[in-house]
C-alpha cells in the first residue's frame, strides 16, 4: 500500500499474528510435499513407467504450480493483473536462482549430475516462454492466449518423447523417493533422508518438554492433512486422489501466505513489490523447492532441475495462459501494466541467461579437467594429493570396516558354538528322557502281560470251580432223590411188618 516502508511498529496484535501463520503454512507445505505429493508422483511414475525428467517437468511441476494457478485465477477475475503476473515473475526468478542453487548443495556428493539434453530442452522452452510472454503482453487477445496454450501442449509432447529421442534414459522401475518411513513430531510418517536423521539427532539434544510443546503446536495441521489426503503407502491404488488433494492443499496454504503478505503490507507498510518478489514468491514456489530438494537428496538431478525449469514453462504456458484465455473468451481482450510487466520479463530472461551461463561454464570446465590431456602441473599435483588423501581415507575406512566385520564374525562364531553346545545338551537330555520313557513303557507292558496271565488263571479257576459246583449240585440232587426213595421204601416195609398183626387184631 505505502511506497515507503514504515519504521513504526504496529499496535494491532493481528500484525504480529500473521508472521507465525505464514511460517506454519510453510511447515504444512513441507509436510504435504514430503509425505503425500512426492510418494503420489512416485506411485504414478511407477504405474505408468514415467522417467524421472518427464515426471519432474510435468507431474511435479504441475502439482507445485497449483498456488500460482489459484493466485492467477483470483487476480485475473478480480481485475488485478499485477498480482498474478508479478507472482509468475517472482516464482520464475526464485525457481531459476534459488532452486537450481540449492539442489547441488543438498545432493549426496555436493554436485548434481544432469543430462545436457534434458537441461537444454527445459532451458530452451523456458526461453521461448519468456519471448512469447514478451510478445503477448501487455494486451492479450484470443489468438495470443491460444498460442500460449498451444505451446503448453507442445512442451508436454516434447517432454514425453524426449526420452525416446535421446535414447539414454531407461526406466528401471525403482524409485528412492519412497524408501523407508520415519516418524517425526507433528506428522504420521516421513521419508528417510540425511536431513531427517540430523533433525532427529537435534531433537534428542533438547528436553522432553520442549519437544512435547513443539509437537503439540505443529500436530493439528499435520493431523488434518493425514485425515484428508489419501496416503499411497497405506492405499497404493489411490495415487491420483492423493496427487490432486495434495495439490489443493498446497494451493490453499500458498493462498493463505498471499493473504498474510497483503495483511503485512497493510500493518507494517512493507511495499507490495518487495513482498511479491520475496514472501509471496517464496510462498508460491516453496512446494517446488521442497520437491526439488527431496529429489536432489536422492541423486535424481534430472527430476530436480526439470521441476525448477519446467515449472517456469508451465507457469507461462498454462498457469498464466489458461485463466487469461477464459477471461478473453468472457470479457474480450486482457490488458496489464506494460511498464512493470515488461521490466519483470526482462528480469526473467536475465536470470535464465545467468543460470545457462553458469551451467555452461561449469560444464565446459568439468569437460576440460576430465578430458584435456595437458593439465597444469599444479592441478595435477593437487588432484594427486586429493586422490591420495581419498585413497588413504578409504583405506582407513575399509580397515575399520574389516575389523568390525572380523569382530562380528568372531561374535557370530561364539554364538554358533554356544548354540551347538546348547543343542548337544538338549539332544542328550532328550535321549535320556526317551530312554526313561522306553523303560517305563516296557515295565508297563510287562505288568500288563502279568496282569493278563493272572486274569487268565483266575478265569480258568473260576470255570473249574463253576464246574465243581455244578457237579456238587448234581450229586446233592441225586443223594436227595436216593434219600427220598429210601425213606419211602422203609415206610412201606414197616407197614408190611406191623400191618398184618394189627389188621388181624382189629379184625377179630
Amino acid at each position: 500500500m505505502d511506497a515507503v516502508w514504515s519504521a513504526d511498529l504496529p499496535g494491532d496484535p493481528e500484525a504480529y499474528l500473521w508472521w507465525p501463520i505464514i511460517l506454519y503454512m510453510f511447515y504444512l507445505m513441507s509436510i504435504v510435499c514430503d509425505d503425500y505429493l512426492l510418494p503420489a508422483v512416485d506411485a504414478i511414475s511407477e504405474h505408468f513407467h514415467i522417467p524421472d525428467d518427464v515426471a519432474g517437468a510435468t507431474l511435479v511441476a504441475f502439482a507445485c504450480n497449483g498456488p500460482e494457478l489459484l493466485t492467477n485465477c483470483c487476480s485475473i477475475y478480480l481485475k488485478d493483473a499485477s498480482v498474478g503476473i508479478g507472482t509468475i515473475v517472482g516464482s520464475a526468478i526464485f525457481n531459476v536462482l534459488v532452486i537450481t542453487a540449492c539442489c547441488p548443495i543438498v545432493s549426496p556428493r555436493g554436485t548434481l549430475k544432469v543430462k545436457p539434453a534434458f537441461f537444454l530442452r527445459d532451458a530452451t522452452f523456458s526461453g521461448i516462454s519468456i519471448l512469447l510472454l514478451w510478445w503477448a503482453l501487455p494486451v492479450v487477445d484470443l489468438m495470443k492466449a491460444s498460442v500460449l496454450l498451444a505451446f503448453s501442449a507442445i512442451y508436454a509432447l516434447v517432454v514425453a518423447k524426449s526420452a525416446d529421442w535421446f535414447g539414454d534414459h531407461q526406466y528401471d522401475g525403482t524409485s528412492p523417493l519412497a524408501d523407508g518411513l520415519i516418524t517425526s513430531p507433528g506428522n504420521i510418517a516421513r521419508q528417510v533422508s540425511g536431513q531427517d536423521i540430523e533433525d532427529l539427532c537435534f531433537q534428542e539434544q533438547h528436553p522432553l518438554e520442549q519437544r512435547q510443546l513443539v509437537q503439540t503446536l505443529l500436530s493439528p495441521g499435520a493431523l488434518l492433512a493425514w485425515l484428508t489426503i489419501p496416503n499411497v503407502k497405506l492405499q497404493p491404488t489411490r495415487f491420483f486422489s492423493s496427487f490432486f488433494v495434495s495439490m489443493a492443499w498446497l494451493s490453499v496454504t500458498a493462498y493463505i501466505v498471499c493473504i498474510g503478505s497483503d495483511r503485512i503490507n497493510i500493518f507494517w507498510g512493507i511495499p507490495k513489490s518487495f513482498l511479491g518478489l520475496t514472501l509471496v514468491a517464496i510462498g508460491t514456489s516453496w512446494p517446488n523447492l521442497l520437491a526439488s530438494v527431496a529429489t536432489a537428496r536422492q541423486g535424481r538431478g534430472d527430476m530436480a532441475v526439470s521441476n525448477a525449469l519446467g515449472s517456469n514453462v508451465q507457469n507461462v504456458f498454462f498457469v498464466l495462459a489458461a485463466p487469461i484465455f477464459v477471461s478473453v473468451l468472457v470479457r474480450g481482450s486482457y490488458t496489464s501494466d506494460s511498464a512493470e510487466i515488461l521490466s519483470s520479463v526482462l528480469w526473467m530472461g536475465a536470470t535464465l541467461a545467468l543460470v545457462m551461463l553458469v551451467v555452461g561454464v561449469s560444464g565446459f570446465w568439468y569437460a576440460y579437467l576430465k578430458y584435456h590431456s595437458r593439465l597444469p602441473p599444479s592441478l595435477i599435483r593437487f588432484k594427486t594429493q586429493l586422490q591420495f588423501r581419498s585413497a588413504v581415507d578409504e583405506r582407513g575406512q575399509l580397515r575399520s570396516e574389516v575389523e568390525a566385520l572380523q569382530s562380528e564374525r568372531e561374535d557370530l562364531a561364539a554364538q554358533v558354538e554356544r548354540l551347538q553346545r546348547e543343542h548337544s545338551q538338549i539332544a542328550a537330555a532328550r535321549e535320556l528322557k526317551q530312554q526313561e520313557l522306553e523303560s517305563k513303557v516296557q515295565a508297563l507292558q510287562s505288568q500288563i502281560k502279568a496282569s493278563q496271565t493272572e486274569a487268565s488263571a483266575a478265569r480258568d479257576e473260576v470255570q473249574r470251580l463253576c464246574k465243581a459246583l455244578d457237579t456238587a449240585q448234581s450229586l446233592c440232587k441225586h443223594a436227595e432223590a436216593r434219600a427220598v426213595a429210601a425213606e419211602k421204601s422203609s415206610t412201606e416195609v414197616h407197614l408190611q411188618k406191623f400191618g398184618s398183626p394189627l389188621y388181624e387184631f382189629f379184625g377179630r
